[in-house]
C-alpha cells in the first residue's frame, strides 16, 4: 500500500526529528539533495497491522516499543541502515519510569503519530524531507533535577559527535543527523538542551531550571536536521544572516512587510529571545554583518530610496543599540561587510559600506561602531572604488590584512562587465580593476566571497543562468586575477542575487531555482566539492524572493531562505578537516588541499604564490618531525615521507591530482604534506637552497 499523500511541506516544520537521509552518486551531503521525483509528498498507513510513515528518501515503522527510521542509502549486502529507539524512560532524578502506549495516527493531521503516555504526548510528524519528534508534557514531571528522556539505541551506521549533536552515517554512502534539544514552555520562552549518547543508550535533556519555571504545557524537541521557521509570515522577505564567534551565534534579519525585523539563532539552530523591531517604516533589503570585537551585529537598510539608515544588535543579549545610522546618499544598491569570521583584527570596531552614490560611482566608506560610547556610528571619508558602476557587493570574509573584496557591474562599449577589487580597512581601493567576466549578455547582481586570498564571484547571467569564478589576491604583485575560467553553475527561476559564502575549504553559493538551492564550490578549482544542495527550505517560493543566505563558524554554516516566511537550516561542509602547521619560508608559496573528502573524484594537493618556473617536490609523511633550516622548517617525517618530484608554472603553481574515492582507507587518517620548492638565487634555506610552503595537517572526511 502506498502511503497517503501528505503534502507535509517541510518549510512549515518548527523543530524536532528530521532524519533527512540521502546519497548521490556515494557523496555524503550536508543537507538533503535534490530528489528527482514526480511529486514531493509524505504519508502514514496502516501495512499489515502495523503503522508505517514515509517521504522522500525514508520510512519509519511506529510499534508499541518505540520506532525503526530507515533512511534511503544506496544497497549494500548486508548492510543495515536502520537506526532503533526504543523508549525506556523519562521524568527527572528518580521519579524517571517507562510509560506504555500503543501508536496512532492523529485525530486531526493524517501525518502524525502519536504516543499518549499519561502527562506527556510523544508526537512524531511525517514529512517530505524527513520526520519531526516532540515531547508535550501537560503537567511538570515530579521529581527533581534535569528533565531526561532516555532511549536504547541500536545502529549499525556510524556514530560521531560534534558541537551540533549526533551524525549518523555510513561512509561514503550517506547519512543524517540528530542535532540538539529545545524546551519551549507555553510562553514561548527556549531554552537550549543536550543530547547524550554511550554505548546504546541515547538522552534528550532539559535544564532543571528551566522545567521548574515554565509555563506549561512543555514541549522538548530534538532538533535533528530539518528546516526551522524564524517567521511564518508570507509578508517577510530578503532574508540575511551573520555570525558572531564570541557569543556563538547568529543574527538573522529581514523585510518584514514596511519595516526590518531581526531574530538571534544560536549555532544548533535554535532562536533565542523574541523577534526584534529595527525599523517599523524602511522596507528596503537590509544587510548585516558583525562586528566581532565590539560583539555587535550591524544591520543597514534603505530607507525612501536615498537613505542608508543602520541599528547595532548586541549579539550576547539582542538588545538593540542606542543610536542610529543615516547617510542620505541618492543611491541606487548598496552592501555591506564587518568581518562575519570573528571581525577585523587589524582595525577592530568597524565595518564597511559599500553603495552607488548619486553620481553614478560605486563609493565606500569605513563605519566605525561603538556600542558603549557616543555617537555609536562613525562614518570615515568616502573613497570612490569605480568610476560609472553599479550593483556593488562585498566579501563577508576578510580574513588577511584587513583587505575585503568587492565585486560590482560596469558598461564598456556596451558590455556589461563584472569587476572585482581589493579595498583595505578604509574603503580605499589597494588592487587595479580586475575585468571578472566580459558579454555581450546581460551580467548582474554579483556577490563574492572567499578565504582572503581565494575567492569565489558568482552572478547571474541573462536572467536565469548562475555562473562562478575563481580569483586569487597576490600580495607580491598587489593584484586580484582570476583563477579558474568562468563556470556555468546552475540555473535560476527568478534571477535573485546569489550568496557566497567561505565555510571551510570551499564557498557556499545559495541561489533560487523554483526552491531554495545551495552549491559547495571549490576556492582554487571552481568545480563542484559537494555538489548541488537542496536544503529543506521549501518544496517552491515566490518569485523574486527565492534567496538563500548564510554564514557561520569554521566548517558551519546556517542557511537562510524564503518559504512561508523566513526558514533556516544548518550546512556542515564535509571537505576535511585542514589546519597549517607553519614551516614556510621564501618564495615557498601556499599549499592547499580544498575539499578533502571520500569520495571526491578532482580532489588534488596546489601549490600557489611559489617561485614561477622551478623544480619542487611535494612531501607527505603520516607523522611529523621538524627539520629546521633558516628561516624554514620541514615538517614531515622525512624518513617515512613520500616524496614526488614535480616544477611549478610560469604563475608559480602546482597542482598534483589525486582523486578519492569512496570509502577511502585514508578517511580518518592524518597526513602531513608541503611543497619544497628549489631556488637557486635567494633561498630561504641556504644550505639546500629550497624554500618551503606552509605544511598542512589534512583529515579526509
Amino acid at each position: 500500500m502506498s502511503p497517503t499523500p501528505c503534502h507535509c511541506l517541510p518549510v512549515v516544520v518548527l523543530l524536532g526529528l528530521a532524519l533527512g537521509a540521502a546519497a548521490q552518486e556515494g557523496v555524503v551531503p550536508a543537507v538533503p539533495p535534490l530528489a528527482v521525483s514526480l511529486s514531493r509528498t509524505a504519508g502514514v498507513n496502516e501495512v499489515d497491522g502495523v503503522l508505517w510513515g514515509a517521504g522522500d528518501g525514508y520510512q519509519i515503522r511506529f510499534e508499541p516499543w518505540g520506532v525503526e527510521f530507515h533512511p534511503a542509502l544506496p544497497a549494500i549486502a548486508q548492510a543495515n541502515d536502520a537506526l532503533t529507539l526504543r523508549l525506556q524512560s523519562l521524568g527527572r532524578g528518580e521519579a524517571m519510569a517507562p510509560m506504555s502506549a500503543t501508536p496512532r495516527i492523529a485525530a486531526n493531521h493524517a501525518c502524525r503519530v502519536e504516543y499518549e503516555r499519561g502527562l506527556v504526548t510523544e508526537c512524531y510528524d511525517v514529512g517530505v524531507d524527513g520526520v519531526e519528534q516532540s515531547f508535550v508534557f501537560h503537567e511538570r514531571p515530579t521529581g527533581t533535577g534535569d528533565l531526561v528522556v532516555r532511549f536504547e539505541m541500536t545502529t549499525e551506521l556510524e556514530i560521531s559527535l560534534d558541537r551540533a549533536g549526533l551524525r549518523f552515517e555510513r561512509p561514503g554512502a550517506g547519512g543524517f543527523r540528530l542535532g540538539s534539544v529545545v524546551g519551549i514552555d507555553a510562553h514561548g520562552a527556549r531554552v537550549e538542551g543536550s543530547v547524550r549518547a554511550s554505548d546504546n543508550a541515547l538522552e534528550l535533556v532539559l535544564p532543571a531550571a528551566f522545567v521548574d519555571a515554565a509555563a506549561l504545557p512543555l514541549t522538548l524537541d530534538p532538533l535533528l536536521g530539518g528546516a526551522f521557521t524564524v517567521t511564518g509570515l508570507t509578508t517577510d522577505t530578503n532574508p540575511n544572516v551573520a555570525y558572531d564567534v564570541s557569543n556563538d551565534v547568529y543574527l538573522v534579519v529581514w523585510s518584514a512587510g514596511p519595516g526590518v525585523h531581526a531574530h538571534r539563532v544560536s549555532a544548533t539552530g535554535i532562536p533565542l529571545g523574541t523577534r526584534l523591531i529595527l525599523s517599523a517604516t524602511a522596507g528596503g533589503s537590509p544587510e548585516v554583518a558583525n562586528i566581532d570585537a565590539k560583539d555587535v551585529f550591524v544591520v543597514v537598510y534603505v530607507n525612501g530610496g536615498t537613505v542608508i539608515e543602520g541599528r547595532a544588535v548586541k549579539a550576547g543579549d539582542g538588545a538593540i543599540v542606542a543610536g542610529s545610522l543615516s547617510m542620505t546618499l541618492g543611491i541606487a544598491s548598496f552592501a555591506m561587510i564587518g568581518g562575519s569570521r570573528g571581525g577585523d583584527p587589524f582595525s577592530p570596531g568597524l565595518a564597511l559600506l559599500a553603495w552607488r552614490g548619486p553620481s553614478g560611482n560605486v563609493e565606500a566608506a569605513r563605519v566605525t561602531v561603538d556600542p558603549s560610547g557616543r555617537p555609536v556610528f562613525t562614518v570615515g571619508p568616502t573613497q570612490t572604488v569605480s568610476q560609472q558602476a553599479d550593483k556593488p557587493s562585498l566579501s563577508r570574509t576578510n580574513a588577511a590584512g584587513g583587505r575585503y573584496a568587492i565585486v560590482y557591474l560596469r558598461n564598456i562599449a556596451g558590455q556589461t562587465q563584472v569587476h572585482a577589487r581589493m579595498l583595505d580597512n578604509s574603503g580605499q581601493a589597494v588592487t587595479p580593476e580586475q575585468v571578472v567576466s566580459v558579454t555581450p549578455l546581460i551580467q548582474d547582481r554579483p556577490a563574492i566571497g572567499g578565504d582572503g586570498t581565494n575567492w569565489v564571484a558568482a552572478w547571474v547571467e541573462n536572467t536565469n543562468r548562475i555562473h562562478v569564478r575563481g580569483l586569487r589576491y597576490s600580495a607580491s604583485q598587489n593584484t586580484i586575477t582570476p583563477a579558474t575560467p568562468v563556470s556555468f553553475l546552475s540555473f535560476t527561476s527568478f534571477g535573485d542575487k546569489p550568496s557566497v559564502t567561505w565555510t571551510g575549504e570551499s564557498c557556499v553559493v545559495g541561489y533560487a531555482n523554483l526552491g531554495a538551492f545551495a552549491h559547495s564550490v571549490d576556492l582554487l578549482g571552481c568545480t563542484d566539492c559537494e555538489g548541488q544542495l537542496r536544503p529543506s527550505l521549501g518544496v517552491s517560493v515566490p518569485a523574486g524572493s527565492g534567496k538563500i543566505e548564510s554564514s557561520g563558524p569554521a566548517d558551519d554554516a546556517l542557511l537562510v531562505g524564503v518559504g512561508v516566511g523566513i526558514v533556516a537550516q544548518r550546512f556542515h561542509a564535509d571537505d576535511g578537516l585542514v589546519t597549517s602547521r607553519g614551516g614556510g619560508c621564501g618564495a615557498g608559496g601556499v599549499a592547499h588541499a580544498t575539499c578533502a573528502r571520500s569520495p571526491n573524484p578532482a580532489f588534488a594537493h596546489r601549490l600557489v604564490g611559489a617561485l614561477p618556473n622551478a623544480p619542487t617536490i611535494f612531501v607527505v609523511a603520516a607523522s611529523e618531525s621538524p627539520f629546521p633550516c633558516g628561516t624554514c622548517n620541514l615538517v614531515p617525517d622525512v624518513l617515512s615521507a613520500i616524496m614526488l618530484p614535480m616544477a611549478t608554472s610560469a604563475a608559480g603553481e602546482a597542482s598534483l591530482p589525486v582523486p578519492i574515492p569512496a570509502s577511502s582507507p585514508l578517511r580518518g587518517v592524518p597526513l602531513i604534506e608541503q611543497w619544497v620548492t628549489v631556488d637557486l638565487t635567494t633561498p630561504a634555506c641556504a644550505t639546500f637552497r629550497f624554500d618551503l610552503s606552509d605544511a598542512l595537517r589534512v583529515v579526509i572526511e
